[in-house]
């Protein structure tokens, strides 16, 4: 056979213009997009993270302060009915920070009242008695101090709480202040 006769047809298939590939700007804003869609979930699931931590914390800030002014204002009543001067025992507190163990039933010893020399320790939580104090547990975040202001009358005074703790968004603090009264007669 001759060498020259024998030709191979070949044929150049076109593609349409803008069919070639994809350029670096395109792959570029494909992957913006793809990142912008994957980093919102996630910053969404974050943020909904801390926020439910921090609201499980403030709502456990909450209970503790209200089972402290219940305990005092307990104590009030109780001092009525041992017939002691209303404030017995707490107004070792008046102008300074003090904390108290509202598992501890009112005596006359007043143990459960303790005056905070320098800072208040940190509040256990017993899971056991599922209760919280400051003999047995493990320590918590959470710290309680009252404050007893007397001067604001000879029948009223102001107790401050204040629950504070430190966790990984910072330092935080709830506060309750309520006035109790000399109500008996």
């Amino acid at each position: 056979m001759n060498n020259k006769l024998k030709k191979t047809n070949r044929v150049k298939v076109r593609l349409p213009a803008g069919g070639q590939g994809f350029t670096l700007i395109e792959t570029m804003v494909a992957l913006t997009i793809i990142t912008f869609a994957i980093l919102g979930p996630i910053s969404l699931a974050t943020y909904s993270i801390k926020m439910s931590t921090l609201s499980k914390n403030n709502v456990i800030a909450s209970f503790l302060a209200q089972d402290a002014m219940e305990y005092i204002k307990n104590w009030r009543d109780n001092n009525y009915l041992n017939s002691e001067n209303w404030l017995f025992k707490l107004n070792s507190c008046n102008n300074s920070d003090c904390y108290l163990d509202t598992t501890i039933p009112w005596d006359v010893s007043g143990a459960a009242i303790t005056n905070c020399a320098g800072s208040c320790p940190l509040l256990k939580y017993d899971d056991t008695l599922k209760k919280y104090n400051h003999s047995t547990g493990i320590n918590t975040i959470f710290m309680r101090k009252f404050t007893l202001e007397k001067d604001v009358s000879d029948r009223e005074a102001r107790i401050s709480i204040t629950v504070s703790w430190e966790d990984k968004f910072g330092n935080r603090s709830f506060i309750w202040e309520d006035h109790i009264f000399d109500w008996h007669p």
